[in-house]
C-alpha cells in the first residue's frame, strides 16, 4: 500500500504530492524540517519538536500554521498509514520568491508532512554491537547562527555520510570552523572520560538536538557528571567511550575512530546506562506497557 503523506492542507498518496518548483526548499535550501521518533503508535516529544520548528520557521521569516494543527496532522498520519514504528518528518518551506533570492511581501508556506516505518531491528543491532566512524575531511560545521537551525539545506551532512561510506565506516564526525569537535553527519555527539560525560556545547556550531537535551537531563538525573563545552579533537581520539545522539536512533556507541577502537572497542558503561535510561523514558511518555 502506497503510504499516504500530508500536503498544504490534503492527505494523498506519497507518489501524488508535488511540491512547486519555484518552492525555496528546491532553489535554495530554504525550508527547515524536524524528524521525530513513534513508538507503539505515539509520537514521542512532538511538543519539543514543534517548539524547535516554530524557532526555526520565525528565524527564517516562514509563515507557519499552529503547532495544534501540525500535532494533528502528526496524530492523523499515523492512523492513516497504520505504523506503529515509524519516524515523522515535518518539512516547512514557501514559495512565491520565484527565482530572485529577495523575500516578498507575499509569502505562500508549503508545509510537508510524511511518515516512514522504521527498522528497529537495524537500529537496536547498532546499538548493541556499536558503529565505526571516521573524523570527516570534507564536512565542516559553522559556528554562526544558522548552525542552530535545523535547515533543509544538508549538503554536509551527505558529504559526511558519504565519506563515511567510502571508508568502510558507518558514521562521520565533523569537525567546527575553528577545528573543534562539533557533531555527527545527523547527530550530536558525546564522549565520556574518567566517568564524567562531555559533549560540545551550542557555541560549538552544532544543532539543540531533542534527544541531546533530554540525554544531559538524564545524565543529571542519574548523578553523572557532564560538561559542555569546546572539545577538542584530541579528547575524543582519548575518550573512554563516544557515542551519538538524534531522534530516530536514539543512542548509538562509536566502537572504533578512524579505524582504531574505542577503549575495549565494546559499548561503554556510561553509553548504556544513558540508553537504558532513555528507553525507559520513551516508553513513559508514550505510555506504552511490558
Amino acid at each position: 500500500m502506497k503510504p499516504t503523506v500530508y500536503l498544504n492542507g490534503n492527505f494523498v498518496h506519497a507518489d501524488k504530492a508535488s511540491v512547486s518548483s519555484i518552492d525555496t526548499a528546491y532553489l535554495y535550501g530554504y525550508g527547515i524540517f524536524d524528524s521525530l521518533r513513534i513508538y507503539g503508535g505515539v509520537p514521542f516529544l512532538l511538543d519539543r519538536h514543534l517548539a524547535r520548528l516554530a524557532t526555526g520557521a520565525d528565524f527564517l521569516g516562514i509563515d507557519r500554521p499552529n503547532p495544534k494543527t501540525i500535532a494533528n496532522v502528526v496524530h492523523e498520519l499515523i492512523k492513516r498509514n497504520g505504523d506503529t514504528e515509524a519516524r515523522v518528518r515535518i518539512t516547512l518551506s514557501m514559495t512565491g520568491i520565484g527565482i530572485v533570492p529577495t523575500l516578498p511581501e507575499k509569502r505562500i508556506a508549503t508545509l510537508f508532512i510524511a511518515m516512514m516505518p522504521l527498522d528497529v531491528h537495524s537500529i537496536e543491532q547498532a546499538q548493541s554491537k556499536g558503529v565505526r566512524a571516521i573524523i570527516s575531511h570534507k564536512a565542516t560545521r559553522t559556528t554562526g547562527p544558522l548552525s542552530a537551525i535545523k535547515g533543509t539545506a544538508q549538503a554536509l551532512g551527505i558529504i559526511a555520510q558519504s565519506e563515511a561510506h567510502d571508508s568502510d565506516a558507518d558514521e562521520a564526525i565533523l569537525l567546527n570552523d575553528k577545528g573543534m569537535l562539533a557533531e555527527g553527519s545527523f547527530s550530536n555527539l558525546f564522549i565520556a572520560k574518567n566517568g564524567v560525560l562531555i559533549t560540545p556545547d551550542l557555541k560549538s556550531g552544532i544543532l539543540p538536538g531533542i534527544t541531546r537535551e533530554a540525554v544531559i537531563a538524564s545524565a543529571k538525573r542519574n548523578g553523572i557528571p557532564i560538561e559542555m563545552r569546546q572539545v577538542k579533537l584530541n579528547e575524543a581520539v582519548k575518550a573512554d567511550e563516544i557515542f551519538l545522539t538524534n531522534s530516530v536512533r536514539e543512542i548509538v556507541p562509536i566502537i572504533a575512530l578512524n579505524a582504531k577502537a574505542v577503549d575495549n572497542g565494546k559499548p561503554g558503561v556510561i553509553t548504556k546506562r544513558l540508553l537504558t535510561a532513555y528507553k525507559a523514558l520513551a516508553k513513559r511518555e508514550t505510555n506504552r506497557a511490558d
